[in-house]
């Protein structure tokens, strides 16, 4: 049950990111920050679910343990791409990193280190049946299973709260004139 709310949380995540994208395009946001940050986290969203379920149709069809390291790897390396895409295009236009480039930068950090943490301690730990090592996979797994979608969707709230304040901003503005 909880695997499948969570499983559920992630997939809305991704929907609400692509909101906030359509709700900032339609905003004609001023802070090209925000554009870039949210692009690049709407890129990256749709990447990583076209490569999830391309990796997943072929579980059972390629080897286990290149599974294991093409899921983990893939995914981490994806982190990373977007940490550096951020920083790239950030630079290209000259636009100072905004708080939220550099939250969202924050969350592709850690969730690159919690995949690698998942992926070593399932490399190295996971065929030992000593008490402390199933300890520590039982907490690695959750943190993996709870953090994941914890940090995608506050990294989602967070967007969606920005736009409403910017709206709110223009609004004021607006009226005051």
């Amino acid at each position: 049950m909880i695997n499948y709310l969570l499983d559920a949380i992630g997939n809305y995540v991704i929907v609400a990111n692509f909101i906030a994208l359509i709700i900032a395009l339609h905003m004609r946001l001023d802070d090209k920050s925000v554009l870039i940050s949210i692009v690049t986290l709407c890129a990256l969203n749709g990447v990583m679910l076209w490569i999830f379920y391309y990796l997943e149709s072929k579980y059972g069809v390629w080897d286990k343990d290149l599974m294991r390291h093409a899921y983990y790897l893939t995914f981490a390396m994806l982190e990373a791409l977007g940490i550096y895409l951020l920083v790239l295009v950030h630079g290209y236009f000259g636009v100072k990193p905004t708080k939220i480039a550099k939250t969202i930068a924050l969350s592709f950090v850690a969730l690159s280190i919690i995949i690698m943490i998942k992926y070593y301690v399932r490399m190295h730990f996971s065929d030992n049946s000593d008490l402390t090592v199933t300890s520590l996979e039982i907490l690695v797994q959750f943190v993996y299973s709870h953090g994941v979608p914890a940090i995608n969707l506050g990294t989602s709230i967070m967007l969606m709260y920005i736009l409403v304040r910017s709206r709110k901003r223009e609004l004021k503005g607006v009226q005051s004139v």
